[in-house]
């Protein structure tokens, strides 16, 4: 029952649909998460102590009063925040995790000061809006975000050698298989084209999204994940990426053997 409670206030996917507890608050499925929310919340209030004396009553009451007030609200809040044209709720972004993780960076600022006066915070703040990325501290008990800022780096990459091989996976072979196909398709553009690289890889991209990567169990994952947190398209960009530039290297390298020659 607890872990179906967890489950209400844990929902981080649109698309998540592993069970009726896992799923984001909509208008199609409000009554049904209602009454599986009344539930629990009727569960937590028959529980007794081993003094026979009703856990709501009893010294230890605070976590599971914690509990009722918030499967309560998220109900509450969506009759409010469905005025304002939402969709759905996940019920994720309303945890406390967030701000807490926020203000132990503030405090880390100031060598873990719990009491930083106006201009320590506000230094800390600006300093903290300006490319930043919030790791939380070992010893927290908050869940940090999965969601990770952009970096752009100056800094020229090379491709030393390939390391210790290993035997790729169907989908793998699918990509690459594309990525020569592709490169030999445009091999008259290498030298001639700007920006080659992200030109052929959003071709790849366009000619395997349909096939690479969509067994079942890829599919169900993302369903659990944010729309913006696509692994499946991750893992396609990544091994594109890797192929490309591997590609692109020996095409220069045979280029200048024959301009030497």
């Amino acid at each position: 029952m607890f872990n179906n409670a967890f489950d209400t206030l844990n929902v981080r996917s649109q698309f998540a649909k592993r069970t009726i507890y896992k799923v984001p608050v909509t208008d199609e499925n409000y009554d049904e998460l209602k009454a599986h929310a009344d539930n629990i919340i009727q569960y937590i209030s028959d529980l007794k102590t081993v003094q026979n004396l009703p856990i709501l009553k009893s010294n230890r009451k605070v976590g599971f009063l914690g509990f009722i007030i918030c499967l309560k609200n998220i109900f509450e809040l969506w009759d409010v925040l469905k005025q304002l044209k939402l969709n759905y709720l996940l019920t994720f972004k309303l945890n406390q995790d967030h701000l807490e993780t926020y203000f132990s960076a503030i405090r880390s600022r100031g060598g873990f000061n719990d009491n930083p006066n106006a201009q320590q915070f506000e230094a800390a703040y600006k300093r903290l809006m300006i490319r930043h990325e919030i790791s939380a501290s070992e010893k927290s008990n908050c869940l940090i975000n999965d969601i990770h800022i952009l970096h752009v780096s100056s800094t020229k990459n090379t491709v030393i050698q390939c390391g210790k091989l290993t035997i790729s996976s169907e989908d793998v072979v699918k990509v690459t298989s594309a990525c020569e196909k592709i490169i030999r398709q445009n091999n008259h553009l290498i030298f001639v084209k700007k920006d080659i690289k992200d030109f052929l890889a959003l071709k790849i991209v366009n000619t395997v999204i349909d096939y690479a990567f969509t067994h079942d169990a890829m599919l169900e994952h993302i369903k659990n994940k944010k729309i913006f947190d696509n692994h499946r398209i991750q893992l396609i960009k990544c091994v594109i990426e890797v192929y490309v530039k591997i590609r692109l290297y020996r095409e220069a390298k045979l280029s200048n053997d024959t301009e030497k020659k």
